[in-house]
């Protein structure tokens, strides 16, 4: 079997697309995806090319890629109910099967803000694999605060994460103290708890 499809103005996995095109081969035992784009506001944003097997283990092995898409949209995908805004580059091997993907990539996001603490810039590398995401040496940029993180989070979204905050701006950080707070300081730590509620 072979399919080559086209659309105009859509969704795809909370995604908006002005046009979508795609070209796969494949069987009731899977495809092989040979080529699909989709394009938003003139700008090719997603691309992907791989095997996607149905029958037996499932096999996947998928190479996608994301250029100047909005984080909004793909947190709706992947991390439904976060605050988040800005804008990802991500570059990702997806392999393992249907029923237990893992990942291996890297992502640049920017000109975004988290829970409405504005970030410059985040740069860093992932791995998920038999259920956890590794996160290595992800480094963060705001008006308050550098982060450099390592860590993991499980399926459950329990966090545990070594951390390091440089050029802590305290009059920016909004403490709500009852007294005026100024200076900069450093933290060396961890991260844990879930991301709703971390510690």
């Amino acid at each position: 079997i072979r399919l080559d499809f086209s659309e105009k103005k859509g969704q795809l996995f909370y995604q908006p697309y002005q046009t979508l095109h795609g070209s796969a081969a494949g069987s009731l035992h899977g495809v092989f995806v040979k080529e699909f784009t989709m394009e938003n506001n003139g700008q090719l944003t997603h691309t992907a090319h791989g095997i996607v097997g149905f029958t037996g283990n499932k096999r996947l092995d998928l190479t996608i890629v994301t250029q100047g898409a909005r984080m909004e949209d793909l947190a709706a995908l992947i991390a439904p109910g976060q605050t988040i805004t800005g804008n990802i580059d991500n570059t990702v091997h997806v392999t393992g099967t249907l029923d237990d993907i893992e990942a291996e990539g890297s992502l640049h996001f920017y000109e975004g803000s988290y829970r409405g603490m504005l970030i410059s810039g985040a740069d860093g590398k992932y791995e998920r694999k038999n259920g956890i995401t590794t996160f290595k040496d992800f480094y963060i940029t705001s008006p308050n605060v550098n982060l450099h993180l390592n860590g993991t989070a499980d399926r459950d979204n329990h966090l545990d994460f070594d951390i390091r905050a440089d050029a802590i701006h305290f009059d920016k950080l909004n403490l709500h103290m009852p007294y005026p707070v100024f200076g900069t300081a450093q933290f060396v730590g961890k991260l844990q708890g879930t991301i709703d509620s971390p510690i």
